[in-house]
């Protein structure tokens, strides 16, 4: 905005006024003429400096919101729920502003600030139908300094939203913001519920998808296949919502032991287990969001499970003692079991390698007996020695047992 002073036309007009008189009279005096002129000058300097002054007043005289007043819950404007923006304003310090919308039992709604101005941090409150009671509330949920609140409505009626700027400011400009409230119909998927090995689902191991999500905070999924003794299994989360990062456990058929778990072995934030059945039974795959979230929105993945049928094949199954700190110049022996899967029968080659190499000079390691014979159906145990120098450096070390039959490998990482 721009007040018209009509200071500056005047001024302009009298300066018009003293050329025309310079041109029209002869001026005996220069002396006259150089006061008149610097009196002219410092006149309209006077002049300029006053109409910037009202000017720059002017532009810092901002009318409130066209939501205003709404400083309480029983001057609330309604905001609707088709994500539809609201702007407004903190016009002054200490400004709040309230809205409200009408909400479906059981319904889950987003409620969001955007757009924040270079001064303004937003904080909402989620306030119950008495326009008192504070259901929830929120800072930075949002992108930068904005709030967000997901939110399940436990009845139908009309709720309230209080937004403050957090640090109390206010003013004129940099203190806008946009809030807007999103009707989600994304409740509990078609699973739910799922969130214990009794309430688990079947899930099918030909690859097909499974839609899941975490709905609520907290929420987490189980599912249930049947495994066969020898046969791969590969578990893994895809196509992940913006704010999920999935962990997946995999779990024995009593659904309490766990048997693998992964966070990001998969695509960006999914998971992947790539499992070696060593016995025919149920096995559970409970999946949670990493960091305990979940909504309405943005927090949907999909899961399935893949089988590869791999036949006779052997697994080395237990290395005691799985953990050990060997001091420098110490011998640890660990008991190294390989175990028949699917009637697998033959010998198998046992090596070690470690990560990093362990050096000046490496530590000696020995298998005896370094092949051994499975038996159909059972198991075999050697023994890996490891004699460690006094110089070998302290670091921790990852040491990968390999049996091989000449056709199928096993690994085992301790």
């Amino acid at each position: 905005m721009r007040l018209n002073t009509g200071l500056e036309s005047s001024a302009i007009e009298l300066l018009r006024m003293d050329v025309r008189t310079m041109k029209g009279e002869r001026i005996r005096k220069s002396g006259q003429g150089a006061r008149r002129t610097s009196m002219l000058v410092v006149f309209l300097v006077f002049v300029g400096a006053f109409a910037g002054m009202v000017n720059l007043m002017s532009e810092n005289v901002r009318a409130q919101d066209i939501w205003e007043p709404d400083d309480t819950a029983a001057q609330a404007s309604v905001i609707p729920t088709n994500g539809t923006m609201q702007s407004h304003y903190f016009h002054i310090p200490g400004d709040e502003d309230w809205v409200h919308f009408s909400v479906t039992s059981g319904t889950q709604y987003i409620i969001e600030t955007h757009n924040l101005g270079v001064q303004a941090d937003t904080y909402i409150y989620l306030i119950d139908t008495d326009g008192v009671t504070v259901l929830d509330q929120d800072d930075d949920g949002g992108a930068g300094w904005a709030s967000r609140i997901g939110w399940t409505a436990p009845t139908t009626g009309t709720f309230y939203v209080r937004v403050i700027e957090l640090g109390g400011g206010g003013g004129p400009v940099d203190y806008d913001y946009d809030i807007n409230v999103i009707e989600s119909s994304t409740g509990p998927d078609a699973y739910e519920p799922d969130n214990s090995p009794a309430e688990a689902n079947p899930i099918l191991t030909n690859g097909t998808m499974q839609s899941h999500t975490f709905h609520i905070p907290g929420d987490e999924d189980w599912v249930i296949f049947p495994a066969t003794e020898g046969n791969e299994y590969i578990i893994e989360t895809h196509n992940l919502g913006a704010s999920a990062d999935t962990y997946i456990n995999l779990y024995d058929s009593n659904g309490v032991t766990i048997l693998d778990g992964d966070d990001d072995g998969g695509v960006g934030w999914c998971s992947k287990i790539v499992w070696l059945a060593l016995q025919t039974d149920n096995l559970y795959v409970r999946v949670t969001e990493l960091g305990g979230g979940g909504g309405p929105v943005d927090y949907d993945y999909d899961l399935n499970v893949i089988e590869v049928v791999v036949g006779p094949t052997f697994s080395i199954s237990n290395v005691v003692p799985y953990r050990y700190s060997i001091a420098p110049g110490e011998v640890v022996a660990y008991e190294v079991t390989v175990t028949s899967v699917a009637g697998f029968t033959g010998s198998v080659d046992l090596s070690v390698t470690d990560t990093p190499p362990l050096l000046f000079p490496p530590a000696i390691s020995t298998f005896v007996p370094s092949t051994v014979l499975v038996p159909s159906g059972g198991s075999v145990s050697s023994t890996l020695t490891i004699s460690n120098t006094a110089t070998v450096m302290n670091n921790n070390y990852l040491l990968t047992i390999t049996g091989s039959d000449g056709v199928a490998t096993s690994t085992y990482e301790t």
